[in-house]
């Protein structure tokens, strides 16, 4: 594996997938970020849209990655993650290896290579509802700047704890896992978890002292249901948990608020956006001047675009429109860690998606 060889990954949020987080890009490889809930068909579109000739996988989705192998001509290796030794795994994968054994085998220290900071530090994919998915292609310089942003617009020191609820193959886990990183947390990866029992996630959040999350009201509700059960309740006061996905209920809202303090930090962004562009907290003067009520209504709106983002507001001619809270138009963002094009799409289709740097 050598510089921009395009390297895949199927886990969970695991210790495995966040050293892979780094060892593929410090490489000068590209971390290709493979969505576990796509089908097998758009699976195997953008294994073999990316150029991914390495896959790394866990134990627990072999079934997953041979049923996209036949049609992989291009993987010509294959990484099992697993506790078990390669003698005790049985799969039909071809030209397959061992993750900790190539550890194991591996020098205790390396070169790191000087990088290109606009070279691809990694990809991921819109997951195809319009179509077939569309490859992103994010640069080092992008990723840093991005990570920054995170930091910077949740407040991220040192002194806190993250965990990453957010699936690590969707966008970064929204660039949770570098800006944590970056300000040195304490992190906490929850490996494989399920909506239909959150109740180990979430005691895992209050034991660890978790204070900077991230998940969608599908992953927060039934982890209140959990807390609202409990006969002690936690002080979360230090926890902002970063919503997107969907907009995230009052009643979520105002029963984290209530029940433990929790702060539920409304966002907006996407795959083509790395994802950050606009974050909903509460400045001093607002808190100053609206009721309770009026505060949690307005935490139901997306926030105000991160420094670094420019957006814009046009009509079906291109011209501005107002921003009144009335008047319709297509949103339009251009940043530093904004994508500026789909991966391998012929120009004449991007005209209409990418103008003006925006």
């Amino acid at each position: 594996m050598g510089p921009a060889t395009r390297v895949g990954i199927l886990d969970w949020n695991s210790r495995r997938h966040f050293e892979l987080y780094w060892a593929i890009p410090g490489l000068a490889a590209v971390m290709v970020q493979l969505n576990l809930r796509l089908g097998p068909e758009d699976l195997a579109y953008v294994i073999r849209d990316s150029g991914t000739s390495v896959i790394c996988v866990d134990e627990s989705l072999l079934p997953l990655a041979e049923a996209v192998a036949p049609s992989m001509l291009g993987v010509t290796t294959w990484i099992v993650m697993s506790e078990k030794p390669m003698s005790e795994i049985q799969t039909t994968l071809p030209n397959v290896h061992h993750y900790e054994d190539l550890l194991a085998a591996s020098a205790p220290e390396i070169d790191w290579p000087e990088i290109d900071e606009r070279s691809a530090y990694s990809a991921c994919y819109t997951t195809g509802t319009t179509g077939r998915p569309k490859g992103v292609f994010y640069s080092h310089r992008a990723i840093v700047l991005h990570s920054y942003a995170i930091a910077a617009n949740v407040g991220m020191t040192f002194e806190d704890c993250t965990m990453l609820i957010t699936p690590m193959f969707h966008c970064q886990a929204w660039g949770l896992p570098q800006a944590a990183t970056l300000v040195a947390n304490k992190i906490v990866l929850p490996g494989r978890y399920s909506t239909e029992d959150t109740g180990p996630l979430t005691e895992a959040l209050i034991s660890e002292g978790v204070t900077v999350t991230n998940g969608a009201p599908v992953i927060f509700l039934p982890m209140l249901r959990y807390i609202e059960a409990l006969e002690n309740k936690p002080d979360l006061s230090r926890l902002r948990m970063l919503s997107g996905a969907t907009e995230p209920p009052l009643a979520m809202m105002r029963g984290f608020e209530e029940l433990t303090g929790a702060e539920t930090v409304h966002a907006y962004g996407a795959t083509e956006t790395a994802p950050l562009v606009t974050v909903n907290r509460y400045k001093p003067s607002v808190l100053a001047r609206l009721s309770p009520d009026e505060l949690l209504e307005l935490k139901r709106k997306q926030g105000l675009p991160v420094s670094g983002i420019d957006i814009r507001l046009i009509n079906a001619e291109g011209i501005d429109v107002a921003w009144d809270g009335v008047t319709q138009g297509e949103i339009c963002v251009r940043g530093p860690w904004i994508a500026r094009s789909y991966h391998g799409m012929p120009p004449e289709d991007l005209k209409d998606r990418f103008v003006d740097g925006y």
